[in-house]
């Protein structure tokens, strides 16, 4: 990628800087890609200087825990699960509360899945059943319901993220609910928002666009706001 000079910039500047790596991003036809084991690196990285994933943990354990369904196990896929790390603190929380509980994770990333089918063995925990697919979730074919679906932060990666959504939906029981979590616009998702459109050529879906497309939607909605910090001294 071209060398972007930035001496001295002053934060008012940012759209100028914005403008410029915007234009150095579309010289190159297309953007080199992380293999699977560099990404599980640099996201392990990142998360360890975050306290993102605690806040996320917190909420949907409130969220999800206080689903009790009646005689039978509760029922939750994980889109996007990644390398199990939200799954496992999940699941521990959640099992204590309904005693049973099948967990399914689906990540096209294998080393990713191995990581957290590895998680989900050394830990043991009682009355939980987990399954991993090592696939996309537009590939993911299941005649199963789920309790509750959930996206945390890889709705971005989804070819087509409506019809991932309308799909997902699909796939809840009648009482079934559908969490999202999605990062929104601002801040440093200024740049990552650059390089999400140049790599998989379409717009990105950030969190006020995902509003937008649930409200023409008429679908029902709760939105709440988690702020994360990350240190990056």
């Amino acid at each position: 990628m071209p060398t972007v000079h930035t001496p001295g910039y002053p934060s008012k500047d940012l759209d100028r800087l914005l403008a410029l790596i915007e234009a150095a991003l579309s010289a190159l036809e297309e953007l080199p890609q992380l293999d699977s084991a560099r990404y599980k690196a640099t996201h392990t990285l990142y998360e360890a200087m975050s306290d993102q994933r605690e806040r996320i943990i917190d909420e949907l354990c409130v969220r999800i825990g206080r689903r009790r369904p009646s005689g039978r196990p509760l029922r939750v896929l994980s889109v996007g699960c990644g390398g199990g790390d939200v799954d496992i603190s999940l699941a521990r929380t959640i099992a204590a509360n309904v005693g049973e509980l099948v967990y399914v994770g689906v990540d096209p990333n294998r080393s990713q899945c191995d990581a957290m089918k590895k998680l989900f063995i050394e830990a043991d925990i009682p009355g939980v059943r987990f399954e991993v697919e090592v696939k996309a979730f537009e590939d993911f074919d299941t005649s199963e319901h789920f309790d509750v679906i959930h996206f945390v932060h890889s709705l971005y990666y989804v070819p087509d993220p409506a019809i991932a959504l309308a799909r997902a939906r699909r796939m809840l029981t009648p009482d079934g609910e559908l969490v999202v979590v999605q990062a929104p616009r601002d801040d440093m998702n200024e740049l990552a928002g650059r390089f999400y459109d140049k790599t998989y050529e379409r717009p990105t879906l950030f969190a006020c666009d995902l509003e937008k497309l649930l409200t023409r939607w008429s679908w029902t909605f709760e939105q709440v706001r988690l702020t994360g910090r990350l240190d990056v001294t």
